[in-house]
């Protein structure tokens, strides 16, 4: 590995391990809960539920936050609809890009209309509707997506009934620590199961409970549109959600111009990105990880076909080289690079933006551009 890739692992390792304890802590405690103790001391044997008998582990908390698009979503407006929900947040560059990206391999795998996918913020303070919109633009368009911004206090809440490990970090880039599970909640708002992200089996079960959650007439939601399954390079890559990452140098390479490029492997040594490296980081992206990124994206092996596989690499191919720092500023309307986040922005007078050295500079909110302000070398020298 990397000297950055080591550092930017012992910045998270200890705020890391806070969390999880926390997260076996709260996961005994409902394992407690659930198997009352004997007259020794042990818990009361239980057989696993039978399929399509989740357990019911407790009810959704209530809430009410804007989502997105700027409408207000609570707990009420989503009953009826089956839920799997995750707690992210925008500026992460480490463990939330990928658990987005399991989310949107749950979403390609489940194709109920029924399903809404709900994103919750973890970070009130930069996180706003606006925020979240550009997340969501870099990653899907499934309108079963639901992405919350939050308060304060309403986060507080929240995590703390849905037992959420939720604690700051020292990583300046990556300021909150959280656990990273998914939450399966029926259409009756009740929690029926959690499943860690970073296991595959685990969200193949989520994938095959899905089935088992039936909704109540009465409740039923109208239809919604079904993810697109086109074998257009252009529109998988755009449905896998890979510019979530690849839009983002902070997170993963730049694709533009990958083509052919000489890569600089984590273990050290160099490879030319020809097809076959390509197809390689798409299937085995642990196996070749690039010198300065610690974190793999997930492996699509089975995930896509053959034929899809060629066409993704197809379009990758096509991707043109990334331009030069200058392309910051931008004409109005045009869509540019917020320096800070990665995040793509509109080039327009209602969005932060600011001169420096007779370049207009664009962000996805005030706090991307006081630290801009703070240290605008430290950013520029990244593009």
């Amino acid at each position: 590995m990397s000297a950055q890739g080591e550092r930017r692992l012992m910045r998270i390792a200890g705020p890391l391990l806070v969390v999880w304890i926390a997260v076996v802590i709260v996961w005994i405690g409902i394992r407690k809960s659930r198997n009352p103790a004997g007259a020794r001391g042990r818990p009361a044997p239980t057989a696993p539920p039978a399929r399509g008998e989740l357990p019911v582990l407790w009810d959704l908390p209530r809430f009410s936050f804007v989502d997105q698009h700027g409408s207000t979503v609570t707990d009420q407006s989503l009953r009826g609809r089956v839920l799997i929900v995750d707690f992210i947040f925008t500026r992460c560059t480490t463990a939330c890009p990928l658990i987005t990206a399991k989310m949107n391999l749950l979403r390609r795998a489940i194709e109920r209309p029924d399903v809404r996918f709900v994103s919750v913020s973890v970070d009130p303070d930069h996180d706003t509707p606006e925020a979240l919109a550009a997340y969501a633009e870099r990653w899907t368009k499934d309108p079963r997506w639901l992405l919350l911004s939050t308060t304060p206090s309403g986060l507080a809440d929240l995590t703390g009934k849905m037992k959420v490990a939720l604690a700051k970090g020292d990583d300046e880039e990556n300021p909150i620590v959280h656990g990273s599970q998914f939450f399966l909640v029926d259409g009756s708002g009740r929690v029926r199961g959690v499943f860690g992200s970073g296991d595959d089996e685990a969200l193949g079960r989520l994938v095959a409970e899905v089935a088992s959650l039936e909704l109540t007439a009465a409740s039923a939601p109208g239809p919604a549109e079904a993810p697109d399954r086109a074998l257009s390079g252009m529109m998988l890559y755009q449905s896998l959600g890979c510019a979530g990452c690849h839009d983002d140098a902070r997170v993963a390479p730049l694709l533009g111009g990958a083509l052919g490029r000489t890569v600089s492997l984590a273990e050290g040594g160099t490879v030319t990105a020809d097809r076959g490296y390509l197809r390689r980081a798409i299937v085995e992206p642990a196996a070749e990880l690039t010198a300065g990124f610690a974190v793999p994206m997930p492996s699509y092996r089975g995930r896509v076909s053959d034929a899809e596989l060629d066409s993704l690499i197809d379009y990758v191919a096509s991707l043109p080289a990334p331009t030069s720092a200058a392309s910051a500023a931008g004409a109005p309307g045009e869509q540019v690079t917020d320096p800070v986040c990665g995040m793509k922005v509109v080039a327009s007078e209602p969005a932060p933006h600011l001169e420096h050295d007779g370049k207009t500079y664009f962000f996805c909110s005030e706090l991307c551009r006081d630290r801009f302000v703070k240290e605008p070398a430290k950013y520029l020298e990244r593009r």
